[in-house]
């Protein structure tokens, strides 16, 4: 599960791979903050050693306890996606 969508990093690199790194989940706030980090590809995000381009976004978003049971990883997808028009880094970004 990522986003696929050209960037070119401050630093000159360039990937299309952006997938979720980390998922926080406050249950006294109820919310679910989670960052969202560019790769070269998704056979570099995917290796255990696999650094970011250092292009990350960070999200927060409000859930319920229902959502506490289901797959937290699709959840900040969804979430993000629902965010995407407004950001010129991932505005037509595609599933992949």
């Amino acid at each position: 599960m990522a986003l696929s969508k050209a960037k070119t990093a401050s630093n000159g690199a360039s990937g299309s791979y952006w997938k979720v790194t980390s998922i926080k989940v406050d249950k006294q706030a109820m919310t679910l903050s989670c960052s969202l980090s560019l790769f070269l590809s998704q056979a570099v995000a995917d290796t255990s050693a696999g650094a970011n381009l250092g292009v990350v976004k960070y999200y927060t978003f409000p859930i319920t306890k229902a959502n506490l049971v289901g797959d937290l990883t699709a959840l900040a997808y969804l979430q993000i996606k629902t965010k995407i028009s407004a950001d010129p880094d991932l505005s037509g970004a595609t599933d992949c």
